[in-house]
């Protein structure tokens, strides 16, 4: 399903410049959004229908997202909801057939740290595309050139994405 609307993202608008061919983009979501189907379908068979509402709200994210529609959800909060919260909630119920408030906390700890990813990945993925050359001054003390700059947004990412690893495989191994 990821793989289906970052190449509707990229066919819509080509916001991470790639040069594949429009037609390539379009295979691709196709055959992202028909593994998605098909594995909504065996989850029907496995573990309940509950699985078709999931499905259909997660087809539907992943479509309305990448084309702007509806305005609301192509906001930053719209975007950890849909990337965020939505992925804990439907696994949880996978795994449980209901939802708690584990399950609450957990999807409002997923959209806090997708709203810290993005307060952090716009600006620097906007030095990235925009600005060749950058510096600040601050106060007409310290200059900081285009890496630095970058490195200032990015290091937290790093950091952000290593820490979401580390209590992932904690979780797993609880379980273990």
């Amino acid at each position: 399903l990821g793989v289906a609307a970052h190449a509707l993202d990229e066919w819509n608008g080509r916001p991470l410049g790639t040069r594949l061919p429009g037609g390539v983009l379009l295979a691709l979501a196709v055959a992202g959004f028909g593994g998605a189907l098909l594995v909504a379908g065996l989850g029907a068979l496995v573990i309940s229908t509950g699985v078709l509402p999931w499905a259909v709200a997660g087809i539907a994210l992943a479509v309305a997202y990448p084309i702007g529609w509806p305005r609301a959800l192509h906001t930053d909060l719209g975007f950890a909801a849909a990337w965020g919260a939505f992925p804990i909630l439907v696994g949880f119920w996978s795994q449980t057939e209901s939802l708690n408030g584990a399950a609450v906390l957990g999807a409002l700890a997923a959209t806090a740290l997708s709203l810290a990813q993005r307060k952090l990945s716009t600006p620097a993925r906007y030095v990235r595309r925009a600005a060749p050359s950058a510096h600040v001054e601050f106060a007409g003390e310290d200059v900081w050139g285009r890496e630095r700059l970058l490195a200032s947004w990015e290091l937290p990412l790093k950091l952000l994405t290593g820490a979401v690893v580390l209590f992932a495989g904690s979780l797993l191994l609880r379980h273990i």
